[in-house]
C-alpha cells in the first residue's frame, strides 16, 4: 500500500518539494544524453557535444527546432510520472534502524526516476528525429535491427545490398531472431525507415519544416516532384485509398476533399447501387437520426447546428497532391495524437448535403461514411500499414 497523507494540500506540497529537489537529476541525464550523442547538436554546440552550450541555443540538427530546454521539459514530465508511480512504502527511506520490518528495501527514488526520465527524453528525440512521425514500434524495431547487426558483426550496407536470395533469407532470419521481430512486414518497414534515415532522402514535409534556406538543387527537385505528381493526377491517391476503404467510402472522401469534381460522374457502379438501395438507407437513417438528433434524442442539442458547421476545419484543394494532404491532415498519428500538417491553403469543402445529392444518400449518412473512412485510415497509420508518403510517389 502506498502512503497517502490525509491532507491533500500537504501531499501536493510534498510532491512539489520532491520534484524541485530532483530537478538536478533531470539536468544531469539530459547533459549525459547529449554528450553520448554529439551528432544531435548543431551550430556552435555540435563540436563540443553540448557541454558548454546554453540550453536555449542547443538545437537538434533534424530541423524540428528541438532544443535542450525541450529535453529538460520532457525529463521533468518523466520525473513527475516517476513520483506518481513510486511506492514510498518500500523505499529505503522508510526502513530505518528503529524498525523491525523485514520488507525488502526498494530502489532509491533517484534510481527509479532515472529510467522514467531517460525513457521520456529518448522517446522525444526519436519522435522528433524525422520530418514527420513514424510509428514508434517501427522506430524501435529499426533500432533493434541496427543493434543486432552490430552484435553479429555486419555492416548495414551488407544487410541492405545483399543480392543472393538464399543468403539474404538466412540473414533476415538471424536478424529477426536477434532483434525480436516476428513479422516480415515489420522487418521491411524497419529496413525502410533506417534506409531513409541514413540516406537523408527528402520527405513531403521536410522543405516546409526546414530552418535553413533551400538550395537551387533542392528547389529544382521539388518542382520536378510537383510536376510529376500533377501528371499522375488523383488516380494514385484513389488507388491507395481503395486498399483500405470500400468503394462508397472512397467516393465520399473523393467528393469531400476534391479528388474528383462534383460535376464528374464518378463510379457508375457505386451510383447504381446507391440508387437501388437509397430508400432502404433513408428508412434506417430517418429512424436513427430521430433517435439521436430528434427533440428527445441524446444529441438533441446538436440538432440546431448544420452538419457542415459541426465538422472541424480541414485543408483541401482541387489538385491531387493537396487533396491527399487534406485527407492525411485528418488522420490522427500515433503517440502524439496530433494531426499531420498540410502545405495547402484552406478552401471550402464540398458540403455533405451536396455529396448526398450526388450519391442519392442523406447528408448525415455521408458524414458518417466520411468519419468511418477516416477512422479506418487512422487505424492503418497506427498499425504501420499506411504512411503519408503512400499518398504521393512512395519511396
Amino acid at each position: 500500500m502506498r502512503s497517502h497523507p490525509a491532507d491533500s494540500a500537504t501531499s501536493q506540497m510534498a510532491r512539489q518539494t520532491l520534484l524541485l529537489h530532483n530537478l538536478p537529476l533531470v539536468q544531469s541525464i539530459v547533459t549525459k544524453t547529449l554528450r553520448s550523442r554529439p551528432h544531435l547538436l548543431s551550430g556552435p554546440a555540435g563540436g563540443s557535444g553540448g557541454g558548454s552550450a546554453s540550453p536555449s541555443s542547443s538545437e537538434l540538427q533534424v530541423g524540428a527546432a528541438l532544443t535542450k530546454d525541450d529535453l529538460l521539459h520532457e525529463g521533468t514530465i518523466g520525473l513527475a510520472e516517476a513520483l506518481d508511480k513510486y511506492d514510498f512504502s518500500y523505499s529505503d527511506l522508510s526502513v530505518t534502524e528503529h524498525t523491525s520490518s523485514t520488507a525488502p528495501k526498494g530502489a532509491r527514488l533517484g534510481t527509479y526516476a532515472t529510467y522514467w526520465i531517460r525513457g521520456r527524453i529518448l522517446r522525444a528525440i526519436q519522435s522528433r528525429e524525422h520530418a514527420f512521425r513514424f510509428p514508434e514500434r517501427v522506430l524501435q524495431a529499426s533500432h533493434r535491427l541496427v543493434k543486432a547487426a552490430k552484435e553479429l558483426g555486419l555492416e548495414w550496407s551488407t544487410v541492405v545490398e545483399l543480392k543472393d536470395a538464399s543468403k539474404k533469407n538466412r540473414l533476415r532470419v538471424a536478424l529477426c531472431d536477434a532483434a525480436g521481430i516476428s513479422t516480415e512486414f515489420l522487418f521491411q518497414e524497419a529496413i525502410r525507415v533506417r534506409t531513409i534515415s541514413k540516406s537523408g532522402m527528402p520527405t513531403q514535409l521536410e522543405s516546409w519544416m526546414s530552418l535553413s534556406p533551400k538550395s537551387v538543387e533542392q528547389q529544382q527537385e521539388e518542382e520536378e516532384l510537383l510536376l510529376e505528381m500533377e501528371e499522375m493526377g488523383p488516380q494514385h491517391t484513389l488507388d491507395t485509398l481503395s486498399k483500405f476503404l470500400d468503394s462508397r467510402e472512397v467516393q465520399v472522401l473523393s467528393l469531400r476533399y476534391g479528388l474528383v469534381s462534383a460535376e464528374e460522374g464518378g463510379d457508375t457502379e457505386v451510383q447504381a447501387s446507391s440508387s437501388t438501395q437509397a430508400a432502404v438507407f433513408r428508412d434506417y437513417e430517418a429512424e436513427a437520426e430521430d433517435d439521436l438528433f430528434g427533440p428527445n434524442g441524446i444529441l438533441a442539442h446538436y440538432s440546431a447546428v448544420p452538419v457542415e458547421e459541426r465538422q472541424p476545419a480541414v485543408i483541401a484543394s482541387n489538385t491531387a497532391s493537396a487533396a491527399a494532404a487534406s485527407i492525411t491532415s485528418n488522420i490522427t498519428t500515433p503517440s502524439s495524437q496530433t494531426t499531420v500538417p498540410s502545405l495547402a491553403n484552406t478552401p471550402t469543402l464540398l458540403p455533405f448535403k451536396d455529396i448526398g445529392k450526388k450519391m442519392t444518400l442523406s447528408g448525415e449518412y455521408c458524414r458518417r461514411l466520411c468519419s468511418a473512412a477516416l477512422d479506418k485510415l487512422t487505424r492503418a497509420v497506427e498499425e504501420g500499414r499506411l504512411a503519408e508518403s503512400d499518398f504521393s510517389l512512395g519511396w
